[in-house]
């Protein structure tokens, strides 16, 4: 059982000012605060010796206040003599997250089936997680920056667009997480590892127990603390051109730059200048040391674009486009960071990689398009994505973690299209289907001596990971600028995907079964400088099912080796249906 409870506000002020015709400048501020309260209980049971039955129970409270302060400045200029334009833009997010009291709570019981009473009662580290309060406090400070100026070549033609755009950005972000964390530990009574007899939960765990009686303590808080540190910084230039050949021929293309630095360590061993090998940086329980991360490199991303127009009449227009870019997805400081923390959504124990390395990624794209004069349009693309280094959340050592996969490939087909229905109704629409294949080297995970070892024990083929074999999205909205009126109906739903990797033997696969949802907005001006918006966000509030599963190598269901036939549950919720309602005032 779960329930959620969110609150929140946002604000949004933004200033423009228009110094002349060729130069402008703004100022954005948006503030967003949001507060929520988690609250879920957990059970499972097996029989024993009749009529006895065993249960573990799980209870978690989580409070999580968050808040990002977002500051922008954007300027635009234009420069009469060169015709060069150039737009700058600039922010700055000031976010913290603060989770002032996460309480986890896990113990075995045994009851008698007959008299309803509890038969025995084991609450200790042996038995579960035990009983663990959280304090959490989070940092998140980022700016970006990003500069574009864009230049005409010669003279413009009846051909069409001929430019250059050059430009550069930069991003930085620093990131600190300190952790605190209290595990109820037996205190001297070291002898008994489990406690036994008919009293509750609420009984064993009564604030007498936490006392001192005749110089033995019942009860005892262990406090842990750990704090991680993360900065990472991109910095890029580009160089691109837009060039239409002919009429009918357009290229667009050209290179980007970027050199990044990431780092994340654990601010102790960091600060007592501990190496990585060194056998100090240990991690809780048996998860592997925490290790230092350092990702420095320089990537050449370039891409092109052919564009082809196959018709060009007043009624409908054909377009043609072959397009190739080299792309790269970094993994996050979170993922990076080797430190154990445990996780409310998964409601288990996620530790990072200090050895991810960054995804690479070659696409590869065909799309033909058709442009209405009353503004509908359709279109299908045929596309191909080649993966180097994919990353996935994996089991690892009782938790989980995040993985690279050596190669990973995605092609599919998508139909998108646009119908307006009389003048104040349209329809859009979008379906993409998808076949992915991952190659898995399945390993054999042990920690020893705080090192991760892997021993490889198959290779498979599977869909890879976060891909959905489809994805379907309907818009309907309704627009009266009459009535000052708008309304938008909106519909998802996408197939079964992979959310957590079963790489180590014994391990199913887990997915994240289909869910429909639809959202609904409503707006509409008050006078002539308000307006008023209701939102209800995922209206049917289907369940998100999460669902062991294995796949063999010919990508149907098949039994999991050494474990459950088919589908069964890894967990099952609701996020509960929301609302929002805005009041805007525009000058």
């Amino acid at each position: 059982l779960i329930s959620r409870e969110t609150n929140g506000w946002s604000a949004l002020a933004n200033l423009s000012y228009k110094l002349n015709d060729r130069n402008s400048v703004s100022f954005l501020f948006m503030p967003n605060l949001t507060g929520t309260n988690d609250v879920a209980s957990f059970e499972s049971v097996k029989q024993l010796a009749d009529p006895v039955t065993e249960g573990r129970r799980v209870q978690n409270q989580f409070y999580e206040q968050r808040k990002q302060m977002i500051y922008q400045f954007k300027s635009e200029h234009f420069f009469k003599g060169p015709k060069m334009k150039v737009d700058f833009n600039a922010s700055y997010t000031k976010g913290s997250s603060i989770v002032p009291d996460f309480k986890v709570l896990e113990y075995i019981y045994q009851i008698d089936n007959i008299t309803n009473q509890y038969y025995s009662f084991q609450f200790s580290a042996t038995a579960g997680d035990g009983f663990r309060r959280f304090f959490r406090y989070l940092s998140d400070d980022i700016f970006d920056s990003r500069l574009s100026c864009e230049l005409p070549i010669g003279d413009q033609t009846k051909a069409g667009v001929r430019k250059i755009k050059f430009g550069g950005s930069y991003l930085q972000n620093d990131r600190r997480q300190d952790l605190y964390e209290y595990i109820v530990r037996q205190g001297n009574s070291v002898l008994e590892p489990v406690l036994t007899g008919r009293d509750s939960v609420d009984v064993v765990l009564n604030t007498d127990r936490f006392i001192v009686e005749n110089g033995t303590v019942n009860y005892v808080y262990e406090r842990l603390q750990r704090s991680i540190i993360g900065k990472s910084t991109v910095k890029a230039v580009f160089l691109m051109t837009d060039y239409s050949f002919f009429s009918f021929l357009r290229f667009s293309g050209g290179i980007r730059i970027e050199q990044a630095d990431l780092f994340t360590d654990d601010l102790r061993y960091f600060q007592l200048g501990y190496k990585a090998d060194d056998k100090r940086r240990k991690n809780d329980l048996t998860f592997p040391n925490v290790l230092p991360s350092n990702i420095n490199e320089t990537n050449l991303l370039p891409s092109a674009n052919l564009v082809i127009k196959a018709l060009d009449k007043e009624a409908i227009q054909i377009n043609t486009r072959l397009n190739y870019s080299k792309t790269l997805a970094r993994p996050s400081l979170r993922e990076l960071s080797d430190a154990a923390i445990f996780d409310n959504e998964f409601r288990t124990v996620i530790y990072g990689n200090s050895d991810l390395k960054t995804v690479r990624i070659d696409n590869y794209d065909f799309r033909l398009e058709s442009y209405f004069k009353n503004g509908d349009n359709v279109s299908v693309s045929l596309f191909y994505k080649n993966f180097i280094n994919h990353i996935e959340m994996v089991f690892g050592n009782s938790a989980l973690t995040w993985n690279n996969v050596g190669k990973s490939t995605v092609r599919g087909i998508e139909f998108e299209g646009r119908k307006k229905i009389g003048k104040s109704f349209e329809l859009r629409a979008n379906v993409t289907l998808t076949k992915s294949n991952s190659n898995v080297i399945l390993s054999v995970f042990e920690v020893v001596e705080g090192v991760k070892v892997y021993t490889p024990t198959d290779e498979i083929n599977r869909p890879m990971f976060g891909q959905a074999p489809y994805i379907i999205n309907g818009i309907f909205s309704y627009n009266s600028e009459k009535l000052g009126l708008t309304a938008t109906t909106s519909y998802n739903v996408q197939g079964p995907r992979l959310v957590i990797s079963g790489i180590i033997p014994g391990f199913p696969d887990v997915y994240e079964m289909p869910r429909n949802t639809i959202d609904i907005k409503i707006s509409k001006t008050l006078a002539k400088y308000f307006a008023v918006s209701v939102t209800i966000r995922d209206l049917l509030n289907a369940p998100v099912l999460r669902a062991y599963r294995y796949i063999d190598d010919n990508g149907k269901i098949a039994s999991i080796p050494g474990g459950p036939v088919g589908e069964k549950d890894f967990d099952r919720f609701r996020y509960g249906t929301n609302y929002l309602l805005t009041l805007s005032y525009k000058l």
